[in-house]
């Protein structure tokens, strides 16, 4: 996905959240807050691969991340798995600490809305939103860092290494 994709996106459901958080509807915004943090992390996590594919075959050594995990996995995996695979990728603690933070919060609210009342849950979720902007803020300065990245893991690469090394990282 582009980074124009990924704006376009952030802005449909952006649009969403902002109208369903003044409505007071904070549990249906937390469902598109989550769509989109889980959207941003799986785009982290697949960008990562790519400047690792990069430099590996940059320095003539076989990578394929699909001997890890499948593009399935990260598809279908709950937002906590997602986190610790990004943690294997990023230094970005304080990152990993909001994520984990919003998961937190997110299942306190979603997993859990029948074992509360209501107004409890929109206590929990009252200042959410400031939390969850300041978290999409750092996902996005990721997002910002990794397209320099990419850019410069397959930019001084030789065509010949490049088209020898890369049918066998990755399977099509």
């Amino acid at each position: 996905m582009t980074s124009k994709d990924l704006k376009r996106k952030f802005k449909f459901y952006e649009d969403k959240i902002s109208s369903l958080w003044s409505k007071k509807q904070r549990v249906e915004a937390l469902l598109y807050m989550s769509l989109l943090v889980e959207l941003f992390v799986k785009e982290a996590i697949l960008t990562f691969e790519k400047i690792i594919e990069g430099a590996a075959v940059q320095h003539h050594v076989n990578f394929n991340p699909r001997n890890l995990y499948s593009r399935e996995d990260i598809e279908n995996q709950p937002l906590g798995y997602l986190i610790k695979i990004l943690n294997t990728y990023t230094k970005d603690k304080a990152l990993i600490k909001m994520l984990t933070q919003f998961s937190k919060t997110r299942n306190k609210c979603i997993h859990k809305l029948l074992d509360h009342e209501m107004k409890d849950v929109h206590k929990d979720l009252k200042d959410f939103n400031k939390f969850y902007y300041k978290l999409m803020i750092k996902l996005m300065q990721l997002n910002v860092k990794q397209m320099d990245l990419v850019h410069k893991s397959f930019h001084h690469m030789c065509d010949d290494c490049f088209k020898k090394m890369l049918p066998r990282q990755i399977k099509l």
